[in-house]
């Protein structure tokens, strides 16, 4: 009686395991990036919070930039300079060029202590948030019809990942 009550339980946990992982796609992450972008232009900062949070947290860059500036002005959250830096300082971790410029900008204008507390912060999120820990792939590809070459970051598929709230704490693992 108590294997086959184990048997339920394991199969009931292992169907809850793959309902999330099919659940959450690379082409689900990048609409939900998507319409988040969207809403945090129009305003909406409290939708754009609900669409970038979980990408943000599955390493998604575009996501954690954005999410970095709802912290950095206190839309719809709390205003944090340390969390608001630490998710583009994420972003950074691959991305460059604008988001770099932007972060180094803000960055640059932070006392010696501020930017400790900063540096320690975005490792921190590199260690929740960052390609290895979120198991992703990044490679330089060509757009096409153009030779322009961008990195593109792909989770790797039906890998356990651990997912972080804002603060650290895990979530869930799937």
């Amino acid at each position: 009686m108590r294997s086959i009550l184990t048997v339920i339980i394991f199969s009931l946990l292992c169907g809850e395991i793959f309902a999330e992982t099919k659940r959450i796609s690379v082409t689900s992450l990048d609409r939900s990036v998507n319409r988040g972008v969207k809403y945090y232009r129009k305003g909406n900062y409290k939708r754009a919070y609900e669409e970038l949070l979980r990408p943000a947290q599955l390493g998604r860059k575009n996501a954690q930039y954005f999410l970095g500036f709802l912290y950095l002005k206190g839309q719809h959250v709390p205003q944090s300079i340390t969390t608001g830096l630490a998710s583009p300082g994420v972003a950074n971790e691959i991305e460059g060029g604008e988001w770099r410029k932007t972060y180094d900008l803000v960055y640059g204008q932070l006392n010696a202590e501020e930017r400790m507390l900063v540096d320690d912060e975005v490792e921190l999120y590199i260690s929740f948030y960052g390609v290895d820990e979120q198991k992703i792939n990044c490679t330089l590809r060509a757009r096409p019809g153009s030779r322009k070459r961008k990195i593109v970051c792909d989770p790797r598929l039906n890998v356990k990942k651990p997912i972080y709230d804002i603060e650290g704490r895990i979530e869930t693992k799937f």
